[in-house]
């Protein structure tokens, strides 16, 4: 580039480099610098100049900070070029948790608001830290990163704010420090009426040390304070002052408590230090050169510990210049100002002597409060600038600092110095930001002055921060010097765009108009967020935050001229004696803004002794408290980490109990347990409860040309939504300020109902009334039930049978508080039951409606039968008819339903189709519990099979006209699919069974598989799978081709190999993972891994005769036939699979395979169902890849005919294996088209339902036949695989009504009779909790999550705790115990289940029940004492005359039965002086009915009672008076019984009976 000067002798030049134009010949190594050129008639210099890659600016925004799993995150990135304007560049977006980048998504950019499909987090993720990373997809490097976190979390009700007065404790606040504690609801109201805990400790050298008698119990009406006394509170724990203390942090925690409602939340504060010297300083905008001559402005900011300004501090300056020969000159300047109250700064102004070649100055706050040793002070050394002609320039700057904002003027003073000042006739200057020369302009100099001002306005182009350079060259003695001088700014830009609605608060599911203006024609990205999320994050942080690049580094000035040039982030040539000869640039040190302090991660004492995290981490277990009594022993044996992991493991697990066992704080102890059912934030727990709330929303991009109003439908939460509003325009990027909407109601119940309860149970439901107005009200709040349900209490049954209490007087709520109700319930009939909490009152009715889930009492149990209709033989036989038998269970649980469902399909994989294709569906495939990588994998393979089929076969057409849909959505499954798996993914490219768990070899062998078959239509990462398959080389196999199972996991329990069992387990893992290699190879074909699995093959021939069992020959003969079907080994295997075939003979024919053991009964599949099938399946794999088709077709026709309602099988390797066979055999079969009519019928009673088949209707709707899904009472363990106990300890203390129990299982496995003494495979426990309590998830994840875990996996749903195990050992009982507490309070409750099965072979679980404690009084009748004189006749007519008693009967008992948890007792009425709304005639036959645990209530058939109680209970057809609490039961003596006060007592009965019959009440 030629360019002449101006006669201002400057000029701008614009070099544009593209990176296309930088060739280099190795890809990997881009060009890192080019050379710079200058060529005059004066002089000619080149310099080496670093270049960079990144361009632009990349902003990503998710729609919240946190998710829990199975959530959707909502992701944008904003992109920008290096003007801050939309960059238009196509942007690849990496999912990445904790190192795993699991999902790749590329999208191109048309606006500058890149959308992005939502990435939906797995239902068992890795929980963490997760991060987001985009970057362009070419040329530039240009990338972003944003975090955000996956955990179980809830939401919170309301958020909970501890307040200090100050960030630090001193010597002043030892010993009275105030606390203040705010309790409000997130749609902005005080939590009244509540009880505050607040527990102390100390953190010092990253452990916590609690303070257990410093607890301390608050009233908090919205805000609660509190004074703490350090002094007091430490010396406890061994502290005596507080130079003791330096440095150390108060820990706090609080847990509020609704007095009313019983809810809790918590809150901790970490951040008050305990200090000497409470301050800290800062120099700003002060560049440490002075000028000698000139005067040079010190500015000092003060802060305390957490970086809030110190107003109205006195700071003192002490300064002093040293000479050439470090003379010290003491300087006049030196004294004392005061802090402004604005910012907390100070200014002092020093005349540099014209001498001077180092200044040192110390500044030192002056609290008079503090002793001189404990104020904050800090020393500088500035260096004098050099000039060869003893030439100068200073900016001033920090006598004007202040916050910047665009658009305003700037006026900065420059004052020159020189010998040869006469001489100097102008200043130039340049202003740059962010790499870049923004502005450039000279001044004249005004003669005679000794500074003037420069001002200039700033534009947006100097966001965030610039640098103002100014020089002048100055000629004497012969020879021009350049002199120069900088000082940097930081500039911030107003967002002048708004969201605005018209009121302050709203009501759910009102219609808002959300009002927009923007500056520009703009895009306007909309998010709106519940700020309950920030009671969870417990940090609120801006969703645009980027610090975008200065090249420069300090706050300004430099040591010579060339110095000053390139601390302002230039570089600089000139004749004019300045010479730079460094080539690279120095990295900068320097700090001009003041970070935030960060909270330093607290680490326990033990484990600080450990540098390796890993390690730290097994000490931290180690020393972890255990849900239940354990030796340190016992947890190291199921340790499977390193020799350093089990020394740090035990000895810190050792040291702690040592600790505990001296522990004479028993308090602390309590305070813990405690805090366990009302205190949760006290053990830094986050209790864990399933969210209702939609949590973020409005996730839209709208157009707005400078204003619109969008109408905006809120949802239905009563909370504050945070609405944020983010613009793109050719102008650039604006992030309005988050307009706060709140959404309230005056005056609301809430009432809480449990997912599911038995029949029979009674339970209590609380809710609250809040009443948020200033006044007063009145209200009723009362509940409505159908049929079916008793209530307790005043209640009325009108004819319809709807029961509803009665508002017998209103109660009085005062303004902003709430109020407790409770109601109680007895569900009587199953089902789905309405419940209907009415709140009354003048203006503001209110109906809350519930649904309770009432179940029967066992466990469910489910029969498949399965057939083949072959109308026209294409299976060998015709068959046109099939009769299904109907069988009443045994042990199947009275009064309970018998559900059947028929369902029909015209396709093999006809339901799997459905099921895959649907949203839903794909549950149904398998009845197991999640949570291992093995069932995530089973979330592709009925996907993919059908995706492979239908592809294969070319028969989108099926699904509908357009296939385009179901075709994206497949993938979509599939790959989502697959990013769940990748979650399960190793550092090491291996994967393991379960969360942060050791990497497992028959795992990563069904990954293999899985990720082999579905790369044909998914894209997979081909590296890392051969970086897989080489880790199973290297780790795995063995030298003669076998391999070892690495984990402790065992996948399968392989029958009949009590002689070799190990080696019976080589050959099917070998097997297992040859298929794996196998399917997988086509994605890394490379010499070593095709050798590998040569060598596999080989060890298989050489072994596959000795396979004992069935199953371990079918899996080798579909591994050898799969590598190579030609193979006369494998020819060999495949004849003697085909010679232990079983065949049914038909018609119609069957062929299947089950263990040698089991073949007494050829015909009838045994128990072990699930092995059988995937025998089987592997036989038909076999069979499919030789071609013997007609050999096949038997096999298939058993294998469809096990298929499940909903299309699987039993498990998961069955289900795959025979998916498998069932695709395979529907490609290569010759395709009819369908076309076929099915009547179902009853045997007696005609038909019922008509299907019509074809090739778009593939598979019928099922019909439930009136009438196999059952429920199951009871189960014979004579041959069980499991033995089972259960263990229940009663709660050693109380916190208010709500008692702890520990709840222990006990397990062991029953190996079979050919089996050897040892432990099952994989195995699943099922404990279903009595309804109202809940287990403590604390317990659980510790079991699951520390280095010596006890169990696998867990999953509490539904009432349910389900636990998955490596194995259940089969020579001691496991132990596995956790707390539980009490949510409902549940009368007579029905017991509880304990099921144990084998995951891979669930056949017939085995279960047992128990029965758990539960304090609630159950509401049984009350039973009077037989011939009791004291009660009198006015006594009986007093209890007959009640309101809430409905008749009066004399009765006689026939007859008792009992029916599941009821007693039901027949009776004769033999007289009625009391008659209800609903009421029976003399003499007629009545039902009573009590709770088989009211063990207090007995009535005896023969014998004659007087009963008087509440209205009876519509039940179906009949009517039944239940014997509950309000139900008088006395025993009515007739003529004949033999007593010598009979007569007497019969009298009095019958003055009684006549009194209230003849004048009533």
């Amino acid at each position: 580039m030629i360019s002449w000067l101006h006669f201002c002798f400057k000029n701008l030049y614009h070099f544009q480099i593209q990176p296309k134009d930088l060739s280099s010949r190795d890809p990997k190594k881009p060009v890192e610098y080019v050379y710079l050129e200058a060529t005059s008639p004066h002089f000619t210099k080149e310099k080496k100049m670093p270049i960079t890659y990144e361009n632009g600016f990349l902003f990503i925004q998710t729609d919240k900070p946190i998710y829990t799993p199975d959530q959707s995150v909502k992701v944008r990135v904003y992109s920008l070029n290096e003007e801050l304007r939309p960059a238009r560049r196509s942007v690849t977006l990496t999912i990445d948790p904790e190192g795993v980048e699991v999902d790749i998504i590329n999208e191109d950019d048309v606006a500058g608001i890149v959308s992005f499909p939502d990435f939906k987090i797995p239902p068992h993720p890795k929980y963490g830290v997760w991060k987001i990373k985009a970057k362009y997809q070419t040329i530039f490097a240009t990338s972003a990163v944003a975090p955000f976190q996956v955990k179980k979390y809830a939401m919170p009700r309301f958020s909970v704010t501890i307040e200090p007065e100050s960030n630090f404790i001193s010597s002043q606040k030892f010993e009275r420090f105030k606390i203040t504690i705010k309790a409000r609801y997130f749609y902005n109201k005080a939590l009244a009426n509540a009880q505050g805990f607040v527990r102390f400790g100390i953190i010092q050298g990253g452990q916590k040390t609690m303070m257990p008698n410093a607890l301390r119990q608050v009233e908090v009406n919205g805000v609660a304070e509190l004074y703490f006394n350090s002094k007091s509170a430490v010396s406890e724990i061994g502290y005596h002052d507080l130079q003791e203390l330096d440095d150390a942090r108060l820990y706090i925690a609080v847990s509020v408590v609704e007095i009313r409602g019983g809810h809790s939340e918590d809150s901790e504060l970490s951040t008050i230090v305990y200090t000497l010297s409470p301050y800290k300083q800062n120099l700003v905008a002060t560049p440490l050169f002075v000028k000698p001559g000139l005067p040079y402005v010190i500015k000092v900011q003060v802060k305390d510990t957490m970086d809030a300004p110190v107003r109205n501090l006195p700071v003192v300056l002490t300064v002093a210049a040293f000479d050439v020969d470090l003379t010290r000159q003491p300087l006049p300047e030196s004294g004392t100002t005061q802090t402004t109250q604005t910012d907390g700064m100070a200014l002092f102004v020093v005349n540099i002597p014209a001498n001077t070649k180092i200044l040192e100055f110390r500044i030192a706050t002056a609290d008079p409060r503090l002793p001189e040793e404990n104020q904050a002070s800090k020393s500088y050394e500035a260096k004098s600038y050099v000039s060869l002609s003893g030439s100068y320039l200073y900016i001033d700057w920090a006598s004007n600092h202040k916050k910047l904002l665009v658009g305003e003027t700037v006026h900065v003073n420059i004052y020159p110095s020189s010998h040869y000042i006469d001489k100097i006739h102008h200043y130039s200057y340049l202003i740059l930001s962010k790499g870049k020369i923004i502005r450039y302009g000279t001044q004249g100099r005004i003669q005679g002055t000794n500074y003037q001002g420069l001002q200039f306005q700033l534009t947006k182009e100097m966001v965030p921060s610039a640098r103002i350079l100014v020089y002048y060259i100055v000629t004497g003695e012969g020879a021009a010097e350049l002199v120069a001088d900088s000082v940097w700014l930081n500039i911030e830009e107003k967002c002048k765009n708004s969201l605005e609605v018209s009121n302050a608060s709203y009501r759910p599911k009102d219609v808002i108009s959300l009002s927009m203006t923007t500056q520009f024609d703009s895009l306007v990205a909309l998010s709106s967020m519940d700020k309950a999320i920030y009671g969870v994050t417990g940090e609120k942080k801006r969703p645009m935050e980027k610090v975008t690049s200065d090249l420069g580094c300090g706050a300004g000035g430099g040591q010579n001229n060339i110095d000053v040039f390139r601390m302002a982030g230039l570089t600089f040539m000139t004749n004019a004696n300045a010479d730079d000869s460094k080539e690279a640039d120095e990295a900068c040190h320097a700090i001009v803004r003041t970070s935030r302090s960060t909270i330093i991660a607290e680490i326990e004492k033990l484990a600080s002794q450990y540098v390796d995290p890993g390690v730290q981490k097994c000490c931290k277990d180690g020393a972890e408290t255990y849900p239940f009594i354990q030796t340190c022993a016992e947890r190291l044996k199921r340790l499977t980490g390193g020799r350093r992991c089990r020394i740090a493991f035990a000895n810190c697990c050792n040291r702690v109990n040592n600790l505990r066992s001296t522990e004479t704080h028993r308090v602390l102890l309590l305070a813990r347990h405690r805090k366990w059912t009302r205190l949760a934030a006290l053990w830094d727990v986050t209790p864990e409860v399933r969210s209702v709330f939609p949590e973020s929303w409005l996730w839209e991009v709208h157009p707005v040309p400078r204003y619109q109003s969008l109408p905006v439908t809120l949802p239905d939460s009563i909370t504050t939504w945070e609405i944020q509003g983010v613009s793109i325009s050719d102008e650039g990027i604006c992030v309005a300020d988050a307009l706060q909407v709140e959404v309230q109601k005056e005056v609301f119940i809430s009432v809480h109902v449990p997912y599911s309860v038995v029949r029979g149970e009674q339970i209590e439901l609380r809710g609250t009334v809040y009443n948020y107005r200033s006044s007063m009200i009145r209200f009723c709040a009362t509940i409505s039930v159908g049929q079916g349900i008793c209530l307790f209490g005043a209640a009325s049954t009108n004819p319809r049978g709807l029961q509803s209490t009665h508002c017998s007087r209103p109660k009085e709520l005062q303004g902003f508080s709430t109020s407790l109700v409770k109601f109680k319930i007895l569900p009587l009939e199953l089902g789905l039951h309405t419940i209907n909490f009415t709140l009354g009152g003048t203006s503001f009715p209110e109906i809350l409606v519930k649904t309770l889930r009432v179940v029967p009492e066992g466990i469910q149990k489910e029969i498949h039968e399965g057939h083949t209709l072959d109308p026209q033989g294409i299976y060998g036989v015709v068959k046109r008819q099939q009769e299904f038998h109907r069988k009443i269970p045994p042990n199947m649980v009275p009064k309970t339903k018998l559900h059947r469902t028929v369902s029909v399909k015209g396709l093999l994989l006809g339901e799997v189709i459905d099921a895959a294709v649907s949203p839903e569906g794909l549950k149904f495939l398998a009845y197991l519990p999640r949570g291992s990588a093995e069932t995530e994998l089973m979330n592709i393979v009925p996907v993919f099979y059908v995706f492979d089929f239908l592809e294969r076969t070319d028969s989108w057409d099926i699904l509908g006209a357009g296939s385009i849909t179901p075709r994206l959505d497949l993938r979509r499954k599939m790959k989502e699919g697959i990013i769940s798996v990748l979650s399960f993914r190793q550092s090491d490219h291996s994967y393991s069974m379960w969360k942060n768990g050791e990497a497992s070899t028959w795992l990563t062998a069904f990954v293999l598989r899985i990720f082999g078959q579905v790369h044909q239509y998914v894209t997979i990462d081909r590296d890392s799978v051969c970086l897989t398959l080489e880790w199973m080389i290297d780790i795995c196999q063995m030298g003669d081709g076998s391999f070892r199972e690495i984990s402790t996991y065992e996948p399968v329990k392989l029958q009949g190999t009590l002689p070799n069992e190990k080696k019976e387990k080589t050959l099917y893992l070998t097997a297992f993972s040859l298929i794996g290699f196998e399917k997988v190879i086509n994605l890394c074909p490379l010499q070593k891994i095709e050798d590998a699995k040569n060598k596999a093959a080989n060890y298989l021939l050489q072994h596959f005769k000795s396979a004992q069992s069935t199953f371990s020959l079918a899996i080798v003969t579909y591994a050898l036939t799969l590598t190579n079907f030609n193979q006369a080994g494998a020819r060999t295997a495949y004849s003697l699979l085909k010679k232990e075939a079983l065949v049914k003979v038909g018609p119609p024919m069957y062929r299947f395979w089950k263990e040698s053991s089991s073949k007494l009964d050829q015909a009838t599949p045994s128990k072990e169902t699930a092995r059988m099938v995937e025998t089987t399946a592997y036989a038909s794999l076999t069979t499919l890849l030789q071609g013997d088709k007609a050999y096949a077709n038997p096999i298939i026709r058993w294998l469809s005919e096990q298929q499940r309602y909903g299309g699987g099988f039993y498990s998961t390797q069955d289900t795959l294996n025979a998916l498998e066979a069932l695709t395979e055999y529907s490609v290569l079969t010759k395709r009819l088209d369908l076309d076929m009519s099915i009547k179902t019928a009853y045997s007696y009673h005609g038909d019922f339902h008509h299907y019509r088949l074809t090739r778009g209707n593939y598979i019928g709707k099922p019909v439930e036949v009136s009438g196999t899904v059952y429920y199951k009472s009871s189960t014979s363990e004579d041959d069980c695989s499991f033995e089972l106990k259960i263990d229940i300890k009663q709660p050693f203390y109380r916190t208010g009504s709500f008692p702890l129990l520990f709840f222990f299982t006990l397990c062991r496995y029953r190996p079979h009779r050919l089996e050897p003494r040892s432990s099952s495979s994989h195995a699943v426990m099922d404990i279903s909790l009595v309804t109202g309590l809940e287990a403590n998830l604390e317990d659980l994840s510790m079991l699951a999550n520390n280095v010596d875990h006890l169990i696998s996996d867990y999953e509490v749903k539904d009432g349910h705790v389900v636990v998955q195990l490596d194995s259940v050992p089969g020579s001691t009982f496991l132990c596995i115990g956790f707390r539980v507490t009490e949510l409902f309070r549940v009368g007579m409750p029905s017991p509880g289940t304990f099921t144990v099965y084998e995951y891979h072979t669930p056949g017939d679980p085995v279960f047992i029940n128990s029965l758990l404690f539960s304090p609630f009084t159950a509401e049984c009748g009350r039973m009077q004492t037989r011939l009791d004189r004291l009660i009198s006749s006015d006594s009986r007519k007093e209890a007959a005359c009640q309101n809430d008693i409905a008749y009066v009967y004399k009765v006689n008992i026939l007859a008792l039965r009992e029916e599941g948890s009821f007693i039901k007792y027949t009776a004769i009425l033999l007289d009625l002086y009391k008659r209800g709304e609903t009421f029976a005639e003399k003499n007629a036959e009545i039902i009573f009915i009590k709770k088989t645990s009211c063990m207090s209530v007995q009535l005896k058939p023969r014998e004659d009672y007087l009963i008087m109680g509440k209205e009876a209970l519509k039940i179906g057809e009949g009517i039944n008076y239940p014997l509950d609490a309000m139900t008088w039961i006395e025993w009515w003596p007739s003529e004949s019984s033999p007593c010598n006060s009979c007569q007497d007592f019969i009298e009095t009965m019958e003055e009684f009976a006549e009194d209230l019959f003849i004048n009533g009440c």
